[in-house]
């Protein structure tokens, strides 16, 4: 017996998103960008897998606005990515049925070191 190509699988189609992307896009502005080159920036790095790019990219700052955009998502139903340098070799950044990627590139900050147990703690970035 001879396997099927995952398409034949598994159901690919992606959803409608836009009330979704309506409702970041009024919370977050131009921090979420709809723009196909950003996208595909984001929905592909380095696997062998095709790009497949999210509805949308958010760049957030803080641990508030991500919890802001999960529960947008939860709400609509969306999936969510999470984008931290974006180094992945799996495909865990493609997005096979579309979905918001929370880009959090600027979460940079050291917030506490402690040299007791020699531990840090940092944000994704």
């Amino acid at each position: 017996m001879s396997a099927l190509p995952l398409s034949q699988t598994h159901n690919t189609s992606k959803p409608d998103y836009s009330e979704a992307i309506t409702a970041l896009q009024e919370r977050f502005g131009k921090q979420l960008s709809v723009n196909a080159t950003v996208r595909e920036q984001h929905g592909h790095t380095m696997t062998w897998l095709a790009n497949q790019p999210p509805d949308a990219v958010l760049i957030v700052q803080d641990k508030q606005e991500v919890a802001a955009a999960v529960e947008i998502c939860h709400q609509h139903q969306m999936p969510v990515i999470a984008f931290g340098i974006g180094s992945s070799l799996e495909g865990q950044l493609n997005a096979p049925y579309g979905g918001l990627c929370i880009d959090m590139h600027a979460m940079d900050a050291i917030l506490q070191v402690n040299n007791e147990d020699l531990t840090v703690t940092v944000q994704p970035a």
